[in-house]
């Protein structure tokens, strides 16, 4: 492969991706275009040079200024290193953390398409509703048949490990058929396909 035509394919690549950003971009509202736009300045290093003249030339026609992308930058770092208390009381419950996280996920996307991600919210209860009632059960079983410590927690390992992988793998599919099903809707609205 000669290198003209490593830079006809990274050009094409990058004018999908600038593509499929404008797009997007065009489903949100202007503040939520904005701040997307800001998000994408924090992390510009990753972007292809391409897309950060398009960044930048986007920023200055929609009159973001310097001082103000600043600010933002600033505002993201002090949260990221700052601890609340909210953070302190997920940093000794792991799994509250994981909900927060859950949450602002369930939020973004709510911002980003207008609607609650509802098979995300359906099968994060159903889940959370079957690990109570098994938990339950196993702790109630363990006191009918007398079973030792050591014993209760070995089998609740070997149950545990596969549910946490089988569940990762479900969460991650169902986001991405939640994603695949509002861009196959939005696609049409924008006349491109």
């Amino acid at each position: 492969m000669g290198m003209q035509e490593l830079e006809k394919q990274y050009q094409a690549k990058t004018d999908e991706e600038l593509l499929r950003l404008v797009v997007e971009l065009e489903q949100l509202t202007p503040e939520a275009q904005d701040e997307e736009l800001l998000r994408l300045t924090v992390e510009s290093e990753q972007l292809t040079p391409e897309a950060q003249v398009q960044l930048h030339t986007e920023l200055t026609k929609r009159g973001i200024s310097e001082a103000r992308r600043e600010d933002f930058r600033a505002e993201k770092s002090q949260t990221r290193t700052e601890p609340t208390e909210g953070s302190k009381i997920t940093f000794l419950f792991p799994s509250l953390r994981r909900l927060a996280e859950t949450l602002r996920d369930w939020k973004r996307y709510k911002g980003q398409t207008g609607e609650w991600p509802a098979l995300s919210i359906i099968a994060y209860v159903v889940h959370g509703i079957m690990l109570f009632s098994c938990a339950a059960f196993l702790v109630w079983f363990g006191f009918q048949h007398n079973w030792s410590k050591t014993r209760f927690l070995v089998i609740v390992l070997l149950l545990a490990l596969p549910e946490v992988i089988l569940w990762d793998r479900v969460q991650k599919r169902i986001r991405l058929r939640e994603i695949r099903k509002h861009r196959k809707n939005s696609w049409p609205a924008a006349g491109l396909r």
